[in-house]
């Protein structure tokens, strides 16, 4: 379920301001949010962007035929689960 554009668009903001050097507490005050939600969408935003970069580098590594040791050291992947993705992507060819 995806927020609604006004809300992603705050969010935005939020994380640009913080990016810029405002406090937690001054974007909070911005928005008439606690200094603690604040924290807590900019730290979804950081978790959101580190598993898009993960799956771009998973989706990289398994049109090259990659190891699943290979998969599971670029993408910090327990080894099993590195397994099971490359195992669906050879069955899928």
């Amino acid at each position: 379920m995806s927020s609604p554009p006004e809300k992603t668009d705050r969010n935005n903001e939020i994380v640009s301001m913080f990016n810029m050097g405002c406090s937690l507490k001054e974007i909070g005050k911005a928005y008439g949010i606690t200094y603690q939600r604040v924290k807590q969408i900019i730290d979804n935003r950081k978790r959101k962007e580190r598993r898009e970069q993960r799956d771009l580098i998973l989706a990289d590594m398994l049109s090259r035929d990659c190891s699943p040791e290979e998969i599971s050291k670029a993408t910090g992947l327990d080894m099993r689960v590195a397994t099971e993705y490359k195992d669906t992507c050879q069955h899928t060819k």
